[in-house]
């Protein structure tokens, strides 16, 4: 089973129906809800939705979508270690080091799936996008 982080993107494309991007951020999620996929995301992708989120949707609303997502990724933690690797890292966003330097804590992580490939150049975590792995998967299976 592969385990992968998602990426604040990804969600965002899933709960938001945001086009052309949802039918894939929506495979990821079916694999991940089927048990097929091991998905993760970051704490900090929770609040950075719930902040964007909330422009667009009820509290009530926001809230039952946030924690259907909980249940079907395993939420870790931006921690001390994550932020002062981030902080010492010469990442060039800020955001995108805190989630590779908690992705990397969680060893258990095989890759990391966003839309934004080309900010993670400097990570050792294979980085594809969600129709990149939706296509490599394809093509292991047949």
């Amino acid at each position: 089973m592969k385990s992968l982080l998602l990426y604040t993107d990804v969600m965002m494309d899933y709960l938001s129906e945001r086009d052309p991007f949802v039918e894939e951020a929506t495979g990821l999620i079916y694999l991940g809800k089927s048990k097929s996929l091991k998905l993760h995301a970051t704490s900090l992708s929770f609040a950075t939705l719930y902040y964007i989120l909330k422009k667009f949707n009820s509290k009530t609303s926001l809230i039952a979508s946030l924690k259907g997502m909980a249940d079907i990724v395993s939420i870790i933690k931006v921690n001390e270690h994550s932020v002062l690797n981030a902080l010492d890292s010469n990442w060039k966003d800020f955001e995108d080091a805190l989630q590779y330097f908690s992705a990397i804590q969680h060893k258990s992580i095989d890759a990391i799936i966003t839309r934004n490939t080309k900010d993670f150049k400097k990570s050792m975590l294979p980085v594809l996008t969600p129709v990149e792995f939706l296509k490599a998967r394809e093509a292991y299976k047949n």
